[in-house]
This record gives C-alpha cells, structure tokens and sequence, in this order.
C-alpha cells in the first residue's frame, strides 16, 4: 500500500518538476542577422548535411510581399542567405522528408502566393 501511495504522489510532483525546468532556462539574445518575417513558417534543418542546423524561413515582409528565405549555418552563429528555385509563399505549411529515398532530403510545401492566390502541393526534391 505504502509503495502504491509514493508512485501516486511520483506522478503528480514530477510533471511540475519537468515544468518548473523548462520555464527556469535562461535565454539570450544572439547577433544572428535573419530576416523577420510574419504569417510564416521557420524551420531548422540540415539542408546541406554538414551537421550544423541551417535555418528555412518563409513568410510576409512587412509590405506584405511573400519571401522564402533559406540560410546556411556556417557556424559560429553566421548564417549566409542563399539563392534558392522556391517559390515565395507564406501561410505556409512545410514538410521535409526523403521522399524519394535518394539520400537528401525534399520539401513539400503549401501556401499563399504574392497575389494571394493559393500555392498548390509541390513537391520540390
């Protein structure tokens, strides 16, 4: 009984642990210099498999001109803007997957176009 008793009392305390963690990190400000976008999507990734997470942008300017923006991680915290064949979206929503198992990685991507007209699936590989 007692031992049934400590798992319960376990259970409830430990969540709040696990909580009390998460709001108890301390962060900082970097000098990261990426393009603030809104109404978008920001994901890291490995686009160039080099081991350092590089970072997939897309979204409004604030004129309202849709971007999509892809920055390499060079390390250090220097991040390079690329060229890149992806359209300009934002509202989007982006999967990454090796979609055709060839070893690199593919983007499906759903948006909304610069003349807001809505940007169908694409699969870009």
């Amino acid at each position: 009984m007692k031992k049934f008793t400590l798992l319960k009392i376990a259970a409830i305390i430990l969540p709040f642990l696990s909580v009390t963690n998460i709001f108890s990190q301390q962060f900082e400000k970097t000098n990261i210099n990426i393009e603030a976008l809104s109404h978008g999507k920001v994901n890291w990734i490995d686009l160039n498999n080099d081991g350092k997470l590089d970072v997939f942008i897309s979204g409004n300017e604030d004129s309202g001109i849709s971007r999509t923006l892809i920055y390499l991680n060079q390390g250090n915290e220097n991040f390079v803007l690329i060229n890149h064949g992806i359209p300009d979206f934002s509202n989007a929503k982006i999967s990454w997957e090796d979609y055709d198992k060839d070893n690199d990685i593919d983007l499906l991507i759903s948006g909304v176009e610069n003349d807001g007209k809505y940007y169908n699936s694409d699969l870009q590989k």
